[in-house]
C-alpha cells in the first residue's frame, strides 16, 4: 500500500467485466461467491461513506441496502463504481411508525453516482423527508415469503466496520496463498523445507508474478504445512476481525485493510493435504468431487489389474519414466506403523485425512497404550491431557479461514497437471517407444526446427532427446510447441493423435486473456474431452493417474478465478531458489529463523528502493492510540535522491542491485517512446523505386526524392521486436481503416496473420528523429483447411491483386509475432539414419548441414504454431485456426 509502484496496480473491488475475462477480480469467485464479511466494505462518493448492510438514499429516491460494490467499465472506456443492493420498502408496525423491510428479490444495481444520502446524513433528514427511520429494520423478506430477522448488522449502529475506521476508507486485500516443499541445499541431498508464499490477486498477471511481489511468510525444515498454517491462520483472523491500519500512497492517508483469501496454489500434493484429502493415491482420488476408483477386493478379480496399476506413476515427484506404459514400478518401501494403522483405512474408505488432527489422535493414542488402571481412569487421564496440553481447536486451520472452501478453492495447478503432468507422461513414453536408429532423426529435427518467433533459443536435440528425465517445467513448455513437428512418423498413429489433441489444448489452457468467456469454455470443454478420447483410444491405461480426471474441473475454475495463467504456480516455484539462497547462509542451528531474517532484511531494502513510504523517527504512536498510524501525510517520507540513485537503469549494463532484489521489471520498464525503436541495416540509403514496397504503392511517399533506409527489427511492444521474414498476428480492426474495400461483416472478431517483406526508415523524418521505423511492407497470409499430417492450418501468400496482397503499416498495429514451422512432411526431408546432418536429393543455397532446407524460404505453406494474439501473452503451444 505505501509502495507507489505497486499501489496504482492494486485493485479492491471486483469487476463486472461481461464477456471478458483476464484478472482475478473480473472471475466469479470474486464478483459474486466471497461472502459481505470480507469484500470491501465501502465506496466514497461525494465526501459520503456508503458501507454495505446499511440503507443508503438513491437520487431517484429509492431506499436501498447495498450489499456490494464493483466496478464496470463505461462505454468511454472508464472504470465505474457500481452497487448491488435490494430495496426497503415502509411498512406498519402495531406501534403506529413506519418501519423497513428488505425485499430479497428485488435486486438493484445502481451507478456509485446514483448515490443521494449514507446512513448518516439519510438519519438527519428521514423526517423531514416522510420517510422512516433508517434504523428501524425489521428483517428480510425472502422468496417462501415469510419475514426473517435481518442478521447482517445492529440497524441501530449500522455496519461495524464504520466505527472501527474512524472516517478512513476500508479496503479488502485478495491474496493467492502459497505452499510448497522445497531444498535447503544447492546440492542434490534433499533438505526439506515446506515455504509459505503470498501474492496480491488484485494486482494484474504480468506483475503479480514477478519477483519482488512474491512475498514470504514462513518456512521450515521441522514443522509441517498445517502446523505453520496455525500461526498464519491466527494472524489473519486478528486482520479481518480488527483490520489492520496501512498508508495508502496514492490516496495519501491512512486505510483500514481487511486481508482476505482467495484460493490455496499448491501442486495436487500439496493442495490435497491443505484440503484435508487423502492424496492422488487414495480410492477417492480427486479432492474437487466424490469419483471413486476401484476397491482392492474388485481389483483382485480384473485380470490386468497389477498391469494397469503399473502404468501409473507413484507420485508427482516420480523419476521413473512414465513412458514406459506397460512396464513394472519399483516396489514401494513398507510404510511406518503410523502409516499402516486401520485408521488410514478409514481415511481410504472416505477419502478425508486430517493431517493436523492426526498428529493429535496419535498423541492420544500413544499416552492412553500406556496407561493402566480401569477404564473410566483412563478416560479421566485422557481427558485431563485433551483440556491442559491440547489448543482448544485440534481441526485443521484450513477450516477457521473465513470463506474460504479447500475442496473447491485449490484450483487445477497446471504446471504439474499438464507440463510436469500429460507433456512428461508422453514425451517420456515417446523417447521411449522410438527405436534407437531413429532418434538421430528425431535430434535433427528437433535442432532444425526455428523457433525464434517462440522467445526461446535454438533447441539441441541431443539434450531434448538424450536427457528426458531430468527435465523441468519449461523444458516440456517447449517440448509441448513443437512435438507435431518433429514426432511423425515416428510414433504409432494413436500416439501421434494423442499429442496433436493436447498440442491443442495447451494454448487453450495457457490463454492469458478472454475475450469470450462462454465460448471459450466450451471450446476448452471440447478439446480436454477430445484429447482424453485420443489418450483412450491409444491406451486406457493412461486413466490410472489421476491428472487425466482432475484435467476435467480446470473448466470450473477458469469461470471462477480466471484465466488458468492466473493460478499457475511458475512464479512460486521459481521463488524456491531465492528461498534456497537464504539458507545456504545460515549456520544451521535455526535456519527458519535465518531464512526470516534475511527476507525481512530484504523487504526493507526492496521497499526503500522503490521509494516506498516509511514513518519518520519518533513518529511512532506511544500507545494504543484507535487509529494506531499517523494521518499526517508529513510523518510519511521516502528515501532520498542519493540511495533512489541506486535502483536507476544504467546505460549499457545491468544494474545488479536491482537485479538481486527482483526490481528490474518493477523499476526498469521500457518508456512509451522505446515503441518502434528500430535497428538500422549497415546499407547505404536508397530511393523509393529500389524498395520492395514502390511497386505495391507508388504513392505512399509524399516526397518521391526523400531517401530511405531499411532495418533489420523493430520493437512494437515491451521486449517484442519483429524483423524481416517474420510472421505477425494483427487484429482484423486494424486492417479495416486500410481496407475500405472490405465489409465489416468479413473483417469483425477475426485475426490476420501477415508476414513482415520490408521495414523502412524516412531519412530525416519525425520518425527517424526518435530512431523509429516509418512503415513495414506485410504480405498478405491466405488460412485454408488443416495440413494433412500436423492437424494444423497451413498457410499461403494471399491471391489478391497487389495493391491487396501488401500493404504498409506503422509498427503499433502489430498485435504478435508468430512461428509458423515448414511442412517438412509434404516436403518429405529425411536424414539418413547412419549420418548426423540431414541429406537432401537437391541441395538449395540456404541450406547446411543440420538443417531442413524449405527453412531458408517460403516454400508453398507453413503450420501456424503459435495463436497468441497479445504481445503480453506467452508463448504457447500450437493451435488450429
Amino acid at each position: 500500500m505505501a509502495n507507489p509502484l505497486i499501489r496504482k496496480h492494486l485493485h479492491f473491488y471486483p469487476e463486472d467485466a461481461g464477456s471478458r475475462l483476464r484478472e482475478a477480480w473480473q472471475g466469479q469467485c470474486w464478483l459474486h461467491e466471497l461472502s459481505p464479511h470480507i469484500v470491501s466494505q465501502m465506496i466514497r462518493v461525494d465526501h459520503q461513506d456508503y458501507y454495505i448492510h446499511e440503507p443508503a438514499k438513491l437520487c431517484d429516491g429509492m431506499v436501498v441496502v447495498p450489499m456490494r460494490w464493483y466496478m464496470r467499465k463505461s462505454s468511454s472506456g472508464e472504470q465505474l463504481l457500481y452497487g448491488e443492493g435490494r430495496q426497503l420498502v415502509p411498512v406498519g408496525i402495531p406501534q403506529g411508525r413506519q418501519s423497513y423491510v428488505v425485499l430479497d428479490s428485488s435486486v438493484v444495481h445502481f451507478a456509485a453516482t446514483d448515490l443521494s444520502l449514507c446512513l448518516s446524513n439519510l438519519i438527519a433528514t428521514y423526517q423531514s423527508d416522510g420517510l422512516p427511520d433508517p434504523r428501524s429494520l425489521i428483517g428480510i423478506v425472502r422468496a417462501d415469503g415469510g419475514v426473517h430477522p435481518w442478521t447482517w448488522t445492529d440497524p441501530s449502529l449500522g455496519n461495524p466496520w464504520r466505527a472501527r475506521a474512524k472516517g478512513q476508507r476500508v479496503v479488502t486485500f485478495m491474496m493467492w496463498l502459497y505452499c510448497d516443499d522445497t531444498s535447503g541445499n544447492v546440492s542434490k541431498k534433499w533438505n526439506k523445507h515446506n515455504s509459505w508464499l503470498f501474492t496480491a490477486a488484485g494486482l494484474p498477471r504480468e506483475l503479480g508474478q514477478q519477483e519482488s511481489n512474491v512475498h514470504f511468510l514462513a518456512t521450515s525444515n521441522l514443522a509441517p504445512p498445517l502446523e505453520m498454517l496455525d500461526g498464519i491462520v491466527s494472524q489473519l483472523e486478528v486482520g479481518q476481525r480488527d483490520g489492520i491500519w496501512a498508508w495508502d500512497v496514492k490516496a495519501k492517508e491512512c486505510v483500514f485493510v481487511i486481508p482476505a483469501v482467495l484460493a490455496l496454489l499448491g501442486d495436487n500434493l500439496m493442495q490435497s493435504e491443505l484440503a484435508c484429502h487423502v492424496g492422488l493415491a487414495g480410492k477417492f482420488f480427486c479432492r474437487h468431487c466424490w469419483v471413486k476408483g476401484h476397491n482392492v477386493h474388485e481389483e483382485a478379480n480384473i485380470p490386468e489389474a497389477k498391469a494397469a496399476s503399473a502404468a501409473g506413476s507413484n507420485s508427482d515427484h516420480s523419476n521413473t519414466s512414465a513412458s514406459s506404459v506397460g512396464s513394472q514400478g519399483k516396489p514401494s518401501k513398507k510404510g511406518r506403523r503410523a502409516e499402516t494403522l486401520q485408521e488410514l483405512v478409514d481415511h481410504c474408505q472416505t477419502g478425508i485425512k486430517d493431517t493436523f488432527q492426526d498428529h493429535f489422535i496419535t498423541q492420544i493414542a500413544e499416552f492412553a497404550r500406556k496407561l493402566r488402571g480401569s477404564h473410566d481412569e483412563k478416560q479421566a487421564a485422557v481427558d485431563h491431557m485433551i483440556a491442559h496440553e491440547f489448543p482448544a481447536n485440534i481441526t485443521s486451520p484450513i477450516f477457521r479461514i473465513h470463506d474460504l472452501d479447500a475442496n473447491r478453492d485449490t484450483p487445477v495447478e497446471i504446471l504439474h497437471v499438464v507440463l510436469l503432468g500429460f507433456v512428461k507422461y508422453f514425451w517420456r513414453d515417446a523417447i521411449a517407444r522410438i527405436p534407437k536408429e531413429k532418434k538421430p532423426l528425431l535430434k535433427t529435427r528437433l535442432s532444425a526446427l526455428d523457433v525464434s518467433a517462440l522467445g526461446i533459443p535454438p533447441l539441441v536435440g541431443e539434450t531434448l532427446v538424450t536427457y528426458a528425465g531430468s527435465f523441468m517445467g519449461r523444458d516440456f513448455r517447449t517440448i509441448s510447441q513443437v512435438a507435431p513437428f518433429v514426432l511423425y512418423n515416428l510414433v504409432p498413429c494413436e500416439c501421434y493423435e494423442a499429442w496433436l489433441a493436447l498440442c491443442t489444448l495447451v494454448p487453450l489452457i495457457w490463454q492469458p486473456k478472454i475475450d469470450d468467456i462462454e465460448a471459450h469454455l466450451v471450446k476448452m470443454e471440447a478439446a480436454i474431452n477430445h484429447f482424453l478420447r485420443c489418450t483412450a483410444c491409444w491406451t486406457p491405461r493412461w486413466f490410472n493417474k489421476p491428472k487425466f480426471h482432475i484435467i476435467r474441473h480446470l473448466v470450473a475454475h477458469v469461470r471462477r478465478f480466471g484465466p488458468a495463467i492466473l493460478f499457475a504456480t511458475e512464479g512460486f516455484e521459481s521463488f524456491n531458489v531465492i528461498v534456497r539462497s537464504k539458507s545456504m547462509h545460515s549456520n544451521r542451528h535455526a535456519p527458519s529463523r535465518d531464512i526470516v531474517r534475511a527476507f525481512a532484511r530484504a523487504n526493507r531494502i526492496r521497499h526503500l528502493l522503490s521509494g516506498g513510504r516509511f514513518l519518520k523517527e519518533g513518529s511512532l504512536p506511544c500507545s494504543h492510540e484507535p487509529l494506531g498510524l499517523p494521518t499526517d501525510s508529513q510523518a510519511w517520507v521516502s528515501a532520498g535522491h542519493y540511495p533512489l540513485a541506486l535502483a536507476t537503469p544504467r546505460a549499457n549494463m545491468k544494474n545488479i542491485i536491482t537485479h538481486y532484489y527482483g526490481l528490474n521489471k518493477a523499476i526498469h520498464a521500457p518508456p512509451p517512446h522505446a515503441l518502434g525503436l528500430c535497428l538500422l541495416e549497415p546499407s547505404p540509403s536508397l530511393s523509393w523505386h529500389n524498395t520492395l514496397m514502390a511497386p505495391h504503392l507508388p504513392m505512399a511517399l509524399a516526397d518521391p526524392q526523400a531517401r530511405l533506409r531499411r532495418c533489420k527489427s523493430v520493437q512494437y511492444c515491451t521486449n517484442e521486436t519483429y524483423t524481416v521474414g517474420t510472421w505477425v498476428l494483427f487484429q482484423q480492426a486494424m486492417l479495416e481503416a486500410n481496407y475500405p474495400s472490405h465489409t465489416q461483416h468479413q473483417h469483425r472478431n477475426m485475426c490476420a496473420i501477415r508476414r513482415v517483406m520490408e521495414i523502412i526508415q524516412v531519412c530525416n523524418s519525425p520518425h527517424a528523429h526518435a530512431g523509429h521505423a516509418d512503415w513495414t511492407l506485410i504480405q498478405t497470409i491466405v488460412i485454408a483447411g488443416l495440413a494433412k499430417v500436423y492437424g494444423f492450418s497451413p498457410t499461403a501468400p494471399g491471391t489478391l491483386s497487389d495493391r491487396e496482397a501488401s500493404g504498409c503499416y506503422m509498427y503499433g498495429q502489430c498485435a504478435a509475432q508468430l512461428c509458423c514451422s515448414q511442412s517438412c512432411a509434404d516436403a518429405r526431408c529425411s536424414a539418413h539414419p547412419g549420418l548426423p546432418y540431414p541429406t537432401y536429393p537437391v541441395r538449395s543455397r540456404d541450406s547446411h548441414p543440420g538443417r531442413c532446407p524449405c527453412r531458408g524460404g517460403f516454400t508453398g505453406h507453413s503450420e501456424v504454431q503459435n495463436t497468441n494474439t497479445t504481445c503480453e501473452a506467452q508463448r504457447a503451444a500450437p493451435c488450429c485456426y
